[in-house]
């Protein structure tokens, strides 16, 4: 219920010589400078709204005659006031019951003021101001008892002055803030309860040290953030009680950071990050319960990293438009199409997993009988056309040494001579892919590898 201008003057009436420190059960809309200047010559005492406070209006310049405010139990809102530049008057607030809204002031420079404020005991959002470049003020604020939103403002640098936040109970939005530069200020954050969504923050170059979270409890969607380049800072994220979406981040060249992810509970969806070239970084990871979805990524040629997902908790599997990518062939997609557990859509990529027949005829031929663990090592892998093979044991005979392209063919042939044990290899002209190792002989191996010129 929203009172009016004249209800505060017959309140006040009623009320003015009273020295109650609280006031207004039913919360109060200020829809203008002169319904602010009332409510503070009729309400000089009152240091807690029992209702919700409205402060809205293109009028609206002042408040700093509400510096006696230290709770308001209901919903802040501090909204649509154009004219306003800093909450002067909001130094003695330490706590809002409900939510805190301060959406689309537009000029607003400086929330320093804010500097008591603890508790706010459900959402938080900050939207939409778009002369604001720090958040400094908001250094005790230690608790938000729902979501925390920050979206829209145009010339926000940092968000360093949350530093002191420790509880988001559900989830955290970062949306459309292009001059952002890092997540730096969430890194004390020890309960985080909900999704994690970071979209269109076009100068974010970096995350932050969540070295106090294991887990983020729903989904991750990180979109359109085109100067990220890793995920460094989530190291000890172990699970994901939801799906990953990342897409069209411009920048993205690798998953670094995911390192200790073991499990998500949802999709993996990798699309348009055309600076990715590897999944390495997901090695650990061993379940996912919901689809694999890796859809044009330009740079992306291997899907090595996902090796130990077990085929069983992928549910549909989606790999296209990927036209570098060669090496499908990893165990938990040969697995997956071995066993035919759900759909599969897999063309337009390189040779080699340009089609579902294709990574299945690779399937196979990586897994004919291979060398004991780590007797054999081929190095540097990517390289330029030279490298180096080297046993742990030397040959105890003659063996045929070849070099295969995706469709079969050999493109290069060495017998190895018994007692060898380090060859160097080098192909000239061999164009830019993936190609295949072969050992044959009394000993038998197989293994992939990558020219990059």
């Amino acid at each position: 219920m929203r009172i009016s201008i004249l209800s505060i003057l017959l309140f006040s009436l009623l009320f003015s010589n009273s020295n109650a420190q609280s006031c207004l059960p039913n919360g109060i809309t200020l829809g203008s400078q002169a319904n602010v200047n009332a409510f503070v010559a009729n309400f000089s005492n009152c240091e807690e709204i029992e209702g919700f406070l409205d402060i809205q209006g293109a009028t609206v310049t002042d408040i700093s005659g509400l510096s006696n405010l230290r709770k308001v139990h209901g919903n802040l809102f501090i909204r649509d006031c154009p004219q306003l530049l800093s909450l002067d008057g909001l130094q003695n607030l330490d706590s809002v019951g409900r939510g805190f809204s301060l959406l689309n002031c537009i000029n607003l420079n400086s929330i320093d003021s804010l500097y008591n404020l603890k508790h706010i005991h459900e959402d938080f959002y900050l939207q939409n101001c778009k002369a604001l470049t720090d958040l400094s003020g908001l250094e005790s604020l230690t608790f938000v008892g729902n979501e925390l939103f920050i979206g829209d403002n145009d010339l926000l640098e940092n968000i360093q002055a949350l530093a002191g936040l420790q509880t988001v109970q559900t989830n955290i939005w970062i949306e459309d803030n292009p001059v952002l530069q890092t997540l730096q200020g969430l890194e004390n954050l020890s309960t985080f309860g909900g999704f994690f969504r970071l979209l269109y923050n076009q100068g974010l170059q970096s995350l932050c040290d969540w070295s106090n979270l294991s887990a983020i409890q729903e989904f991750v969607t990180v979109i359109g953030n085109n100067s990220l380049i890793n995920f460094q800072g989530f190291e000890s994220i172990t699970s994901i009680g939801g799906g990953i979406r990342i897409e069209n981040n411009a920048s993205l060249q690798n998953l670094n950071g995911l390192n200790n992810l073991s499990s998500i509970d949802g999709d993996l969806s990798i699309r348009e990050s055309n600076a990715l070239t590897d999944l390495s970084a997901l090695s650990n990871l061993t379940a996912i319960n919901g689809r694999l979805n890796f859809e044009i990524n330009e740079l992306l040629f291997t899907l090595s990293g996902l090796d130990q997902i077990d085929h069983t908790t992928i549910s549909e599997l989606t790999i296209v438009s990927s036209p570098n990518l060669s090496m499908c062939a990893v165990a938990s997609i040969c697995n997956y199409l071995s066993a035919q557990s759900g759909p599969a859509f897999i063309w337009e990529n390189g040779i080699g997993c340009d089609a579902i027949q294709q990574v299945q005829e690779l399937c196979v031929f990586l897994g004919e009988q291979q060398m004991e663990k780590n007797q054999f090592e081929l190095y540097p892998n990517p390289n330029h056309g030279t490298f180096h093979f080297r046993m742990d044991k030397p040959f105890n005979s003659h063996q045929t040494l070849e070099i295969h392209d995706l469709s079969g063919r050999i493109l290069y042939s060495k017998i190895i001579p018994s007692g060898m044990q380090h060859i160097d290899i080098e192909t000239l002209g061999l164009a830019n892919g993936m190609y295949l190792l072969r050992i044959s002989g009394n000993e038998s191996a197989n293994k992939t590898f990558i020219i990059q010129h």
